[in-house]
This record gives structure tokens, sequence and C-alpha cells, in this order.
């Protein structure tokens, strides 16, 4: 009879176990389908237009082509920046985005025969949901708070400045940083193999994505490991050879797609000037300054705020669920203490680099990067 009950015993673990994993993929499932129909809500008539509808008539244009390419070039075996814009010259492609790590999550649709600028905008709405789901991700696992984190999500997907970039794809897909941030704190509060490749993963995708991006998230999850693994992991030799293995996997595959970008600049002196560059830098008082497509804060945007990029005010909503955010994980009992306090101390931190990034030539770290390269 005991071993009865033990094999019972066994079969309802094991039953506890395949309901729970059950409960678990059906609330990831909801929550990405949120993530979805948010996105179409958000971007709305988009998605009733998706053969026609365009943001604006140049650089959707552009991003629409280059994915293209970036399929055609890869089902014919040509060489990937070697593109038809701007014919004979060479390495075409890399006077722009590549876009390349967009649009390896459109190649079954090309592969149905899907229009282009229909791949495109399937590719826009991919671009807000996957962000929402990215960074539900990142602050479930801080907070252990489901409907907090759909929260975050929603702050982090549709926040006024991406709307600004609706024409730049590239630019609104950024689900990648906050898995960087993510696998930065993993690796350091928990050095493993599995978090050392994660990491190099969302490395390169996040560099196959945008160049932008990939300036701004390889240094800041580099900075962030240097700076916590001097204090938490000084003398663990292991967590600073998992960190290698990150950077060196994820420089080894980004390579081909950064170099053709120092050849280009080197054949044909491509070069930005001061003027050119200083006007996009934010001043302070830009991140006050909502977004004229806003319809809550749109009222009390400059008039010249469609002239440039750097409508940068987060919303009000934001900024208080966020200081709530802060004050219930600071309080929460049963978290994991140790990935919490550094999740918050890498938040600040990134906060502080992506202020003083976003200054451009306004600021010391850009203009030291534009003097010395």
């Amino acid at each position: 009879m005991s071993g009865a009950d033990d094999r019972s015993g066994t079969f309802a673990d094991f039953g506890a176990i395949v309901s729970a994993t059950q409960k678990a993929l059906v609330r990831e499932i909801c929550v990405v389908i949120f993530f979805i129909v948010a996105a179409v809500a958000m971007t709305w008539p988009l998605a009733i237009h998706l053969s026609t509808a365009i943001a604006q008539p140049d650089d959707p244009f552009t991003s629409t082509w280059a994915i293209d390419w970036d399929y055609h070039a890869l089902t014919h075996g040509k060489n990937l920046f070697n593109s038809t814009m701007f014919a004979p010259a060479r390495e075409s492609l890399a006077f722009g985005e590549n876009l390349f790590g967009v649009a390896i999550f459109g190649f079954p649709l090309f592969a149905l025969g899907v229009a282009p600028l229909t791949i495109h905008n399937l590719l826009l709405l991919a671009g807000f949901a996957s962000c929402g789901y990215a960074m539900f991700l990142l602050a479930r696992s801080v907070t252990m708070s489901t409907g907090s984190s759909v929260i975050a999500g929603i702050a982090f997907a549709f926040v006024g400045m991406r709307f600004h970039h609706l024409p730049h794809l590239h630019l609104v897909w950024t689900p990648w940083l906050p898995l960087l941030f993510l696998m930065s704190v993993k690796l350091v509060t928990e050095p493993t193999l599995r978090h050392s490749l994660l990491l190099a993963l969302v490395l390169i995708l996040n560099g196959l994505t945008s160049l932008h991006w990939f300036a701004f998230g390889s240094f800041a999850s580099a900075f962030t490991l240097l700076l916590l693994g001097f204090l938490r992991r000084r003398s663990d030799i292991r967590f600073w050879v998992w960190c290698g293995v990150s950077f060196s996997i994820a420089a080894a595959s980004l390579a081909p797609f950064l170099i053709p970008y120092s050849d280009v600049a080197h054949i044909y002196g491509m070069h930005r000037d001061r003027a050119e560059v200083i006007a996009n830098g934010a001043r302070w008082h830009d991140w006050l300054v909502p977004n004229l497509q806003s319809k809550l804060y749109g009222r009390w945007s400059s008039a010249d705020s469609y002239g440039h990029e750097r409508t940068l005010f987060p919303g009000f909503v934001t900024l208080l669920c966020a200081l709530a955010g802060l004050v219930a994980v600071v309080r929460r009992r049963g978290l994991d203490r140790d990935f919490s306090r550094d999740a918050v101390f890498t938040g600040f931190l990134w906060i502080a680099i992506g202020a003083l990034g976003a200054r451009g030539l306004n600021g010391i770290l850009h203009t030291f990067l534009f003097e010395h390269s």
C-alpha cells in the first residue's frame, strides 16, 4: 500500500507541475495577445491599411526597400552590403541602417509572398508589441507582479517619442534593450553559462537591429557589468570569464555587419559636420517637451517639435507609476533582494547613461566620441 501511495503522490506532484506550467503558458500567451491588440489600437487605422498605409513618404519606403533587399540578398546568395541602391557604389547598404535584425522576423512573411510594404507595416506593429512584452519580462523579474509589469510594458512600448519616430522602424524596435538590462543583471547575480549565452544572443540581436541601439545597449551593458562586477563579483573569476564569453561571441558575430560601415566611411570620406549633428542633441528642458501627437499633452508641445527629434517627455502618469513601482520594490517582501537591489541600481545607471547620451554634442560623452573618432 505504501508503494501505491508513493506512486499516487508522485503522479499528483507531476500533475500539479503540469497544471502550473499550463497556467503559466496561458498567462504568457494572454500577455502577448494583449500587447498585440494594444499595438493595433495605438496605431489604428494602420492594421486595416497594411498594404498601403505609410507614416511618411521618405524613411518608411527606405526601410521597406532595405528589408526587401535583405531578403533578396539572403535568398540569392548576394553580398548583403553591395546593394542596388546608388549603384555602382560599393557597400551602399551601409549608407544607412541595414535592418537585418528586424528583417529576420519577417522572413516567414516574405517566404509566403507577402508584399514588402505589408511586411514593413506588420513589423512596425510587431515592434510595438515586442517592446511591451520585453519590458513586461524585465519588470516581472524585478517586481514578481503581473499587473505592474503589464503597466511597465505599456509605458515603454507606447512612450510618446516612439510615435515621433513612426517613420523609423529601427527606432521603434527596441525590445532588446530591456532584455539586455535583464540579462546583464542576471549574469551578475547568477554567473552561469546559460546567462552568458543569453546575454550574447541579445547583444547580437540588438546590434543587428539598429546602430543606435548597438551603441547605447552595448555600452550600457558593458558598463553595468564592469561596475556591478567590481562591487559584487570582484574576485569571482567565473563571472569575468562569462562576461568575456558573452562579448566575444557578440563581437565575432556582429563584425561582418559593422566593418562595412567603417569601410564606407573611408572609401567615400563620409562625415557629418558639427552643425548637422548638434541640432538633434537634447537640451535638459527637452525632457519636458511632449510629442505633438499626444492626445493628453500635445497641446503643450512646442510649435517646432515636428522639426526635431527631441520630444522626450514620458508623461506624468508614467513618472508616477515608476515612482510607485520603485517604492513597492523597496518595501515588498518575498523578492530576490540581490537581484532587485542590483536591478534598481542598474535602472538609475541606465537612465543616467541615456540622459547624458541623448545630449549629443551638447554633452561630454558624444563630444569626446565626435572629436576622437
